[in-house]
């Protein structure tokens, strides 16, 4: 005999299986490693300006570790095979849950500096701390409605976030009590 209980669990269970389908088909197809990094554009402010000889009244100082360091760097083979190039700066931002490599590098033959940008892969386990709220109008069951939805994100596996989502429906014309909404999904 099926109770409320009994059908709660197999819902459960099915939601599960699902997850984990979603999870091993972001695995499998969203697990790429990450591509050498590419020229980054100049910003605006200074894309128009040209640039000007400045002495240096002191050797510049630059990061020891030859090729070893532009290749981890994941640096194109242009500037890890050539020595003249040397890695001046280097850090790592998050952006919208990615995380990116820029590195600066400067050619002592030429004295022209380049900066690199690389989109690193993401973990495998991190922790997703975004959170949005919307309000939206939209038909349900055929009637106009008023719909407030939250999502707050709780975790990430690679591309897979996994996030709780709540939401309040009132219908627009007035009739009708309050509609909610809870749950757990996956977004990718």
């Amino acid at each position: 005999m099926n109770t409320p209980r009994t059908e709660w669990r197999w819902y459960s269970a099915i939601a599960a299986a699902i997850l984990v389908v979603f999870a091993a088909l972001a695995w499998y197809f969203y697990d790429a490693p990450a591509p050498d990094a590419v020229i980054a554009a100049p910003s605006k402010e200074v894309k128009d300006l040209p640039k000007a000889s400045v002495p240096i009244k002191k050797p510049l100082k630059v990061y020891s570790g030859g090729s070893k360091l532009k290749d981890k760097l994941g640096l194109p083979a242009d500037v890890t095979q050539n020595d003249a190039k040397h890695v001046v700066a280097s850090t790592t931002v998050n952006c919208d849950q990615q995380q990116y490599t820029i590195t600066t590098v400067i050619d002592t033959e030429t004295g022209e500096s380049q900066t690199y940008d690389q989109k690193l892969p993401r973990p495998w386990l991190a922790k997703n701390d975004q959170s949005k709220v919307g309000v939206y109008a939209v038909f349900k069951n055929g009637t106009p409605t008023l719909s407030l939805q939250g999502r707050r994100g709780l975790f990430s596996v690679k591309s897979l976030d996994f996030v709780g989502v709540a939401g309040i429906d009132h219908p627009m014309s007035g009739t009708g009590g309050l509609g909610t909404q809870i749950g757990i999904g996956v977004e990718f």
